[in-house]
């Protein structure tokens, strides 16, 4: 059965360069295999009409104010707080999404 209200959320897969991505041909390698990843979900989330949230960019943002480390334990693991962050972009994106819709 067909849900027109049903909105799909899309986030992208995300790397922070520490631990076992700190070298400069891990984390080359990780963070492009990463992008890869990024760019089929933009284009899934165009085709599909779905809420597409760029964690890759958050993170990046969140690392330039606190160190990576706060954020993900390993790389690619939120911690607690990581995992609020995703949570609080999530709400925003699913917000605004229903505002332009409403």
């Amino acid at each position: 059965m067909e849900n027109p209200k049903l909105k799909i959320v899309l986030m992208d897969p995300f790397v922070l360069r520490m631990t076992r991505l700190s070298s400069d041909d891990s984390w080359k390698y990780w963070c492009g295999e990463s992008d890869k990843l990024g760019e089929i979900i933009k284009r899934i989330s165009v085709d599909y009409n779905s809420i597409h949230i760029e964690t890759q960019k958050i993170f990046d943002q969140a690392a330039l104010r606190v160190i990576p480390q706060h954020w993900i334990s390993d790389s690619v693991h939120p911690l607690p707080q990581g995992h609020e962050l995703i949570a609080r972009n999530w709400l925003q994106a699913v917000s605004d999404a229903s505002i332009k819709e409403g």
